[in-house]
């Protein structure tokens, strides 16, 4: 629901160079927690199943998305700090080449093992194979990276007073998205609990991030537009 809000609030941005990777990273992280959703892989998940033969390709997509949104978010920060050719030169370099590199890893690795064999309503659910838990880690490390890449910036960004409170706000709500995305790929590869004991962490972390986030972009946005728009027009009758 506070996606949903947001996107509203920002719905004029989808025109606005500046803001609108912004608002394709909220676009992508709500439709990625839908496809990663329990209410998706009973739904879509079976439709896909049926045509396909294989499981898990709604989580599959969803998980894209969330690189997406992850990149996009990457972009508009950068986009705070440079221009031009050096906006081009360090997105293309230390965000846009490990997601590239990492989309089709993640494809392999998913198509190999239990990843398209094994059904379960939470994907996190899934028992783990050499395969699934190179994915993990290839999926929990592209996301880390990228969040960790835009907290950089944002740590950049705050030093304006200006914009300190928000940037704080925004780091603190990808540190915890970070944390949550980096514990799939510890857990397939440590000894301990499993990664669908885990699961409840993993969500609830995650949807208080999403929560964090979509809350700051749309107040942003409003207050803003506030701040531009007219002064009203005095009252005749008390003039």
């Amino acid at each position: 629901m506070s996606i949903a809000w947001s996107l509203w609030i920002r719905r004029y941005t989808w025109t606005c160079r500046w803001d609108v990777a912004f608002t394709i990273s909220l676009a992508s992280v709500g439709a990625g927690f839908l496809l990663m959703s329990p209410f998706a892989s009973a739904t879509l998940g079976q439709w896909l199943h049926s045509i396909t033969g294989l499981w898990n390709l709604e989580d599959y997509l969803g998980h894209d998305l969330l690189i997406v949104a992850s990149t996009a978010v990457a972009y508009a920060m950068l986009g705070r700090l440079a221009r031009g050719s050096d906006l081009a030169v360090l997105f293309r370099r230390d965000v846009k080449a490990p997601a590239l590199v990492s989309i089709p890893l993640l494809l392999v690795t998913f198509a190999a093992g239990n990843g398209v064999r094994v059904y379960r309503p939470d994907f996190l659910m899934t028992p783990c194979d050499p395969w699934l838990a190179a994915y993990w880690v290839i999926l929990g490390a592209t996301l880390v990276h990228l969040l960790t890449y835009t907290c950089r910036a944002l740590w950049i960004i705050r030093r304006d007073e200006r914009s300190r409170r928000t940037a704080n706000i925004y780091i603190c709500a990808l540190s915890v998205a970070s944390t949550c995305y980096a514990i799939p790929g510890l857990v397939a590869i440590t000894p301990g609990p499993s990664i669908g004991q885990l699961r409840w962490v993993v969500w609830t972390g995650l949807c208080l991030a999403a929560i964090i986030y979509s809350v700051a972009a749309g107040k942003a946005w409003h207050d803003r537009m506030r701040w531009f728009a007219p002064a009203p027009e005095p009252d005749p009758v008390h003039s």
